[in-house]
């Protein structure tokens, strides 16, 4: 802006005798200028800028004529605060995986039969004390006898070793007789209906051999001097002649049975059937 000067109130320039101007005057002049620009810039509005605000600049007044210089206005910047939206952060859930299960330990079978009890010793006398697929298996000439059921082997070798049934059917081996339900009578094959004739009457090597309802005792084979003897099925209640007179859980003890030709000093006596 302009600055208007009262040049009366200034000394006015002496020259000297030498024609040079007052060297006072013009520093003072030169002051009053310098004095006079300096307020004339503070006048100048200054701005600010705030996020969102409006710049308002204020006026400076100019100093008066009368010489005073004029003050500038201040200026003040308007301010406008936006509210800043945040935003809530969302969490994730973790995902875990379950655990699998361990494997189970496979059981142990107690038994070999086939509703899984305990397996158990089954004494008989006949197949037919058996199941379809079993027989009774006795010792070998112990035909007569007691035995226990066992299941017939579906699956037995080729060995060629004759022997003799307990029905006086020859079989390859004792294996397959067993699995058709037989015992062995003796090794070898079958004579036929043992071709050998008992050396007395009251001798047998089976129970064709006795007559009427006899049956023949003392484990007879179809061997020289294996013969029985004949005795009547019908004894004293708990008397025998062998095991096979006694229930399954009793033996027969103290029968005295003469061999087959020889010269016995007592007469055959029947024995007692006892608890095993």
């Amino acid at each position: 802006m302009d600055v208007l000067l009262d040049s009366s109130k200034f000394p006015t320039e002496k020259r000297d005798g030498r024609g040079r101007t007052d060297s006072v005057g013009a520093a003072v002049l030169a002051l009053m200028l310098l004095v006079a620009c300096s307020e004339s810039g503070s006048s100048t509005p200054s701005t600010s800028t705030s996020e969102g605000g409006a710049d308002a600049a204020g006026l400076g007044s100019g100093g008066n004529t009368s010489g005073n210089t004029g003050t500038g206005g201040s200026s003040t910047a308007g301010t406008t605060s936006g509210d800043a939206s945040s935003g809530g952060s969302g969490s994730g859930g973790a995902s875990s995986g379950g655990t699998g299960g361990t494997t189970g330990t496979g059981g142990t079978g107690a038994s070999t039969t086939e509703d899984g009890g305990v397996s158990e010793i089954r004494l008989c006398r006949l197949n037919s004390a058996c199941t379809v697929d079993e027989y009774c298996e006795k010792a070998e000439a112990q035909c007569s006898e007691f035995g226990t059921c066992a299941p017939r082997d579906p699956a037995c070798n080729k060995l060629l070793r004759p022997v003799c049934g307990c029905d006086d059917v020859t079989y390859d081996n004792a294996c397959i007789a067993g699995s058709f339900g037989a015992n062995v009578a003796s090794s070898g094959a079958c004579a036929s209906s043992c071709e050998l004739k008992p050396r007395e009457s009251s001798c047998c090597f089976s129970d064709a051999d006795c007559t009427g309802n006899d049956y023949c005792v003392d484990t007879p084979s179809c061997a020289v001097e294996g013969e029985g003897q004949c005795k009547a099925p019908t004894l004293p209640d708990n008397q025998c002649w062998q095991d096979s007179d006694c229930d399954a859980s009793e033996q027969c003890d103290g029968a005295s049975v003469c061999d087959c030709g020889a010269n016995c000093l007592l007469p055959d006596e029947p024995g007692t059937c006892v608890a095993t």
